[in-house]
C-alpha cells in the first residue's frame, strides 16, 4: 500500500509559483551583500559522514541527526548544520589564514513534534575563520544588517549576548551539572517564578551577590544601559571582560547608524555548545522563530586540524520566504494585468505583442490553452480581468463585464 504517496513529510512543504520567487529572491539579494562585504561562497554535500558531527559537546541532539547507511555499512548523515562542514571544508583544503566564507544551503533536523518547526531548513550564512579579535563579530553583524534591509525587511532587532558573562558568574558558584542545566533553562525561557524558586532552594550555595545577580538576569536585556546595569551587580573578572566586549560591539554599531537594530539580552545562553563569545539572535514582530542566529565559536575548528578562531552566522530563508509571502497576498492586488491567447500559427506574433505590452509595470502573460472558452473560465477562476486575443492579421483586446463575460472591443456583439 502506498498510503503516503499523496503526502510531503511533516516539517517539509512544497513551495509554488511566488513563494519560489521570493525565497530565490531571498537568497540572490543575500548573495549579493555577502559578496559586497567580501564573503566567498563554498558549498558542501547535503550528505555527510556522521563522525563530522559526532564529537564533544556537538551541537545538535543526536536524536534530531537524519541517520542512514551506506552500501559499505558507513553511517552517513542529511548534514543537520552548515558551520560544522564549512569548518571541516576549511581544515582540509583551506588549512591556514583568514577565511571569509559564505553559503547556501538546506539542513535537516528532526523535530518529533514540529511546534511549527521545519525539519528541512533552508540557511544562507557566512563564516570569518582565522580572526580572534572583536571586528569580526561586528562586521558580521554589519553584512546581516544589511542583508536583511537589502532583502526588504526594515522592522527586525537582532539581540546580541555573551556567554563568558554567564560562564564568569558560574565560576564561584558549586552547582553540580544538573544545577547548572536546569538553571540555564529557566534563564532561557525567562521563567520567574521558577527560576525564584529554584534560587530559594540553593541560597546555601549562593552568596548575596550572586542570588542577586541570577535572579536579575532574565530582566537584563534592552539597550545599552542594561550592560552598565549588569557591570554594577558582577566581581567575576571574565563576566566584566565579556560585558566590554559587547559594550564595544553596541558602541561601534551605534556610531554607524545601526543601534535601532541590535538589543542586548544577557539571558541569551549559548543553545549550541560550540559558541565560545558572543551569541547573535535576530527577529522580527511577525515571524514566532529567529530569523537569524549564530555567534563565535573558537573550538569547532579543532576539532577537524589545527585550532582557528572562528565566528558566523545563518539567516533563515524559509521563516523570511514565509513572512514577505504573507505581506504580499495581503497587500496584493491584481499581479496579472492579462493573458495573451492565440491561435497556432500565432506563436510569434503573440511573443512580440507580450514583449510590447511588457515594457512598463504591468504583466501580460501567454496562455496555451486550446480554446477562448478555456483561457476565459482561467481568467474567470483567478480574477483577471484582460484577454488580449492574437491572430496572424489582427489583435481583439476582451475585458470582464459586471455580467461576468468577456466583450471583445473590436465586435459589437463579441462575447464569450
Amino acid at each position: 500500500m502506498n498510503i503516503w504517496r499523496n503526502y510531503a513529510i511533516e516539517g517539509t512543504q512544497d513551495l509554488l509559483f511566488e513563494q519560489c520567487e521570493i525565497k530565490n529572491d531571498i537568497i540572490s539579494k543575500s548573495r549579493k551583500v555577502f559578496k559586497r562585504f567580501g564573503f566567498n561562497e563554498v558549498q558542501t554535500p547535503t550528505l555527510e559522514f556522521y563522525d563530522v558531527f559526532n564529537f564533544s559537546n556537538h551541537p545538535i541532539e543526536d536524536e534530531k541527526i537524519y541517520k542512514l547507511i551506506d552500501f559499505k555499512g558507513r553511517i552517513l548523515t542529511l548534514r543537520p548544520d552548515l558551520t560544522i562542514p564549512i569548518a571541516r571544508v576549511y581544515s582540509t583544503k583551506i588549512k591556514s589564514g583568514t577565511a571569509m566564507l559564505s553559503y547556501v544551503g538546506d539542513v535537516y533536523r528532526a523535530n518529533e513534534h514540529n511546534h511549527g518547526k521545519n525539519n528541512q531548513i533552508t540557511q544562507c550564512g557566512i563564516e570569518i575563520i582565522g580572526i580572534s579579535n572583536i571586528k569580526a563579530e561586528i562586521l558580521l553583524l554589519i553584512t546581516a544588517i544589511n542583508t536583511i534591509k537589502e532583502i526588504g525587511i526594515e522592522e527586525f532587532k537582532i539581540e546580541i549576548g555573551q556567554c563568558k558573562f554567564f560562564e564568569g558568574i558560574l565560576e564561584a558558584i558549586d552547582f553540580d551539572n544538573e544545577e547548572i542545566s536546569e538553571l540555564e533553562n529557566l534563564i532561557m525561557n525567562k521563567n520567574l517564578g521558577s527560576l525564584y524558586s529554584f534560587l530559594n532552594k540553593k541560597k546555601n550555595k549562593l552568596n548575596e551577590d550572586q542570588y542577586k545577580i541570577l535572579r536579575a538576569l532574565p530582566q537584563l536585556f534592552g539597550g545599552k544601559d542594561v550592560i552598565d546595569e549588569a557591570q554594577e551587580l558582577v566581581k567575576s573578572e571574565k563576566a566584566i571582560n565579556a560585558l566590554r566586549d559587547l559594550s564595544y560591539i553596541y558602541n561601534t554599531l551605534e556610531s554607524l547608524g545601526y543601534s535601532e537594530y541590535v538589543s542586548v539580552d544577557l539571558a541569551m545562553i549559548q543553545s549550541f555548545n560550540y559558541y565560545t563569545g558572543a551569541i547573535f539572535k535576530g527577529y522580527t514582530k511577525e515571524v514566532g522563530e529567529e530569523i537569524l542566529s549564530g555567534g563565535r565559536y573558537d573550538g569547532l575548528v579543532g576539532e577537524f586540524g589545527e585550532e582557528s578562531a572562528a565566528a558566523g552566522l545563518a539567516i533563515n530563508v524559509d521563516a523570511i520566504q514565509k513572512l514577505i509571502y504573507e505581506k504580499t497576498k495581503t497587500e496584493k492586488t491584481d499581479e496579472v494585468t492579462g493573458v495573451i491567447f492565440f491561435e497556432k500559427d500565432s506563436y510569434a506574433n503573440a511573443i512580440k505583442i507580450m514583449n510590447l505590452l511588457n515594457k512598463g509595470n504591468v504583466n501580460w502573460q501567454l496562455n496555451i490553452q486550446e480554446s477562448f472558452e478555456e483561457v476565459a473560465d482561467y481568467c474567470r477562476g483567478k480574477g483577471i480581468k484582460r484577454i488580449m486575443k492574437v491572430n496572424r492579421n489582427e489583435v481583439i483586446e476582451y475585458r470582464l463585464s459586471p455580467t461576468g463575460v468577456f466583450i471583445g472591443e473590436m465586435f459589437k456583439n463579441g462575447k464569450y
